[in-house]
């Protein structure tokens, strides 16, 4: 992707701009080390995997599953000769495959970890509702809707 840009403050305000989003990319949304041998060490790992699925596999564009449950498979560009894509973070090297999906704007704004990811699932509000109602008190929710002819 080629940027034309109108003047040198222009490149260096999207070159600070890069290199920000980097960094808080590289700290805040790196998947943890994990993988066979990390039984121990790493929380997500069970049965010998990871339960987050890391890493991720590479892939052209992003892919939604008909299975409705399931996110989409969200493109992942592969490390390639001419472009660095793989930092030094946490004494190993972490690419495009450990990176948890992300909004740029949350994760300027806020400094910290949030995973951003679609979920059109009947199940989201499942989700969403456990969190809302957990605990002592409870609710009960009612949902109609008119017959379509």
């Amino acid at each position: 992707m080629r940027v034309d840009f109108n003047s040198d403050a222009e490149y260096e305000d999207a070159f600070k701009d890069y290199k920000l989003m980097s960094e808080l990319v590289i700290e805040f949304m790196a998947h943890n080390e994990c993988g066979r041998g990390k039984e121990g060490v790493s929380v997500c790992m069970k049965d010998g995997f990871c339960t987050k699925r890391f890493p991720k596999d590479c892939r052209n564009s992003t892919e939604c599953r008909e299975d409705a449950t399931l996110y989409p498979l969200y493109r992942r560009r592969a490390p390639d000769g001419d472009r660095i894509l793989s930092y030094f973070h946490k004494n190993r090297m972490v690419d495009n495959q450990w990176i948890v999906p992300y909004s740029p704007y949350l994760l300027r704004k806020y400094r910290c970890h949030i995973n951003v990811e679609a979920c059109a699932s009947v199940l989201a509000i499942k989700y969403a509702y456990k969190y809302i109602y957990k605990g002592p008190e409870r609710a009960m929710v009612n949902i109609q809707g008119k017959q379509c002819p």
